[in-house]
């Protein structure tokens, strides 16, 4: 099998999914990264404002605006009253965020320490490589990667976020904004909460006494890390400007003059950086990951996401910086839905390649673009896919003038904010590539075997995944029962390369001490029909018979 789509980074830690690139079928394996826990501190002191649900935002309309997302939680220790006022939150961020994937959380009634109100975190987070992010080598909180990926990825029996908050706090359950003097408003504190969750949150912190670092153990970082930068506008995660550990960074995060840089968030803030968090003393509850609490105070409308919550506050919606950072981080997204091209067997005038490409927002449909090479992008061409009358769909097509000639090429598009997204995610870095002229390349087969047959059962489940990188022609298993060949039984074809078959045996056919021997072959549709086997060396995989045992003390 050819691989037809190439990643770039060396030394990349693949335990976390895998993918199947013929087909463009994503796959998930079960992993977690935490990052140090976000909290939500109440200050001692009052600052009685209401910051009403906005009635315009970019995407969001506040109050009364239909619901386009669904976040259900599920409560351990709650009050009934305590539970009206998450609900209410909750109903504000369903109207300002998009997904078709629900979002599921945990939230946690419990004690926690004095003046703290609350946290929340992802569950787990997702490579941008494998989510179709715009940013490929940064990590997505999971709620966001099922966003992109418009799939459940972990399912409702596993929370996408975990929350605590504080059953000790003097809590405000009412939502009408009229939080009194003496009280921490619920409302205020649920939002900010799950503002962290959907993507506030990161892995800067420090080591020692004057060494800034980030990243988890695969030196890869959350996408809100991407958009930091110093007071010069120079990145935080640019590896050719700040060493990682350095004091450098270390004096970026403790020096007041920390920033996040995002388009949608400066469209939403006169063109001016979002101020950050970043004491002269780090925080790792609330350095970074905060709103400055200066630059953002009083009866300013972005002070829901500023490190401390006041007595009297009631804001009961994000605000247009937050909602700018939200959508930088891929809230707001398009979507090049492409299916690659294929090796083929011999040139062709013109190899047709097209995509469908959606958005959560305008994009210019004179900026679908496609670029590709002979030569790994040494020198490269570029051209602008035409609509074909289909909705949403573009095409473009690649020549072929000679036999064994590999291409690589990338797809592009550019939206209102001017963010250009790439298929697949980090090209140029990462591309498709196809190969034309003689095949001679087998099919690839994956199947894990059954171990053994119980004398009571009839039916014996072959399951594989094959790939070709011209494609299947046909998959079926020949096997013996003993010394007994019998015909060979065909694979069906699931779904993508998912084949599978049973072998039905006749009542008290088998019996204790028999065998089953087969092996799985697949033929290829190229001119050469070339084929494969499972076992690779032609041998067969052998099934006993194993009688029922008695109970045993």
């Amino acid at each position: 099998m050819r691989n037809i789509f190439r990643i770039s980074f060396t030394g990349l830690y693949i335990f976390l999914v895998f993918i199947t690139l013929a087909s463009g079928q994503t796959k998930f394996q079960k992993f977690r990264l935490k990052p140090g826990t976000i909290i939500c501190y109440g200050d001692n002191k009052v600052n009685r404002i209401y910051i009403p649900p906005l009635k315009s935002l970019l995407l969001g309309t506040g109050e009364g605006a239909a619901k386009t997302a669904d976040i259900i939680v599920s409560y351990r220790g709650f009050s009934s009253e305590a539970k009206n006022a998450f609900e209410y939150a909750v109903s504000i961020w369903e109207t300002l965020i998009v997904s078709d994937i629900p979002i599921y959380m945990k939230a946690n009634w419990i004690s926690m320490s004095e003046g703290e109100l609350g946290s929340c975190t992802p569950n787990s987070f997702y490579l941008g490589i494998y989510v179709n992010g715009m940013i490929a080598n940064a990590y997505y909180p999971v709620p966001l990667a099922e966003k992109l990926l418009k799939e459940e990825i972990t399912g409702e029996n596993e929370p996408d976020l975990s929350a605590d908050f504080n059953r000790s706090a003097n809590w405000y359950y009412g939502t009408n904004g009229a939080t009194p003097d003496d009280k921490y408003d619920l409302v205020s504190v649920v939002l900010h909460e799950i503002g962290h969750g959907l993507g506030f949150v990161g892995t800067m912190g420090i080591t020692g006494t004057d060494q800034g670092t980030y990243g988890f153990a695969n030196g890869l970082t959350i996408t809100f890390d991407h958009y930091l930068e110093n007071n010069k506008g120079k990145m935080l995660t640019d590896t050719n400007i700040f060493d990682v550990p350095s004091n450098a960074l270390f004096k970026v995060l403790t020096g007041n003059l920390l920033y996040f840089d995002g388009p949608v968030e400066r469209n939403n803030n006169t063109d001016l950086r979002a101020r950050l968090y970043a004491p002269d003393e780090f925080n790792p509850g609330s350095s970074v990951y905060h709103l400055d609490e200066d630059t953002y105070s009083g009866a300013n409308e972005n002070i829901l996401m500023t490190p401390f919550i006041s007595k009297g506050e009631a804001m009961h919606h994000p605000g247009p910086i937050t909602m700018g950072m939200v959508q930088d981080w891929g809230w707001i997204h398009t979507w090049i839905d492409h299916e690659p091209i294929t090796d083929l067997e011999s040139a062709t005038p013109g190899v047709v390649v097209s995509a469908i490409v959606t958005s959560d927002t305008i994009y210019h449909p004179d900026s679908v673009y496609m670029v590709w090479s002979y030569d790994k992008f040494s020198t490269c061409d570029t051209t602008f896919m035409a609509p074909t009358g289909v909705e949403n769909e573009f095409t473009d097509s690649i020549p072929v003038d000679t036999d064994d000639l590999t291409v690589s090429y990338y797809l592009a598009a550019i939206d209102y904010f001017g963010r250009t997204y790439t298929s697949p995610s980090g090209a140029p870095g990462n591309y498709y590539q196809f190969y034309a002229g003689p095949d001679t390349i087998k099919p690839v087969i994956e199947h894990f075997p059954t171990e053994f047959l119980l004398v009571n059962e009839d039916t014996l489940k072959i399951e594989a995944t094959v790939a070709d990188n011209i494609g299947i022609d046909s998959v079926y298993v020949a096997y013996f029962v003993n010394t007994e060949k019998e015909d060979p039984v065909r694979l069906l074809n699931d779904s993508l390369n998912d084949y599978s078959t049973e072998l039905i045996f006749s009542a008290g056919t088998l019996v204790a001490g028999d065998s089953v021997r087969y092996q799985i072959v697949a033929v290829d549709s190229s001119q050469n029909a070339n084929s494969a086997t499972f076992p690779e060396d032609g041998e067969y995989i052998t099934v006993n018979v194993e009688d029922i045992k008695l109970p045993q003390n």
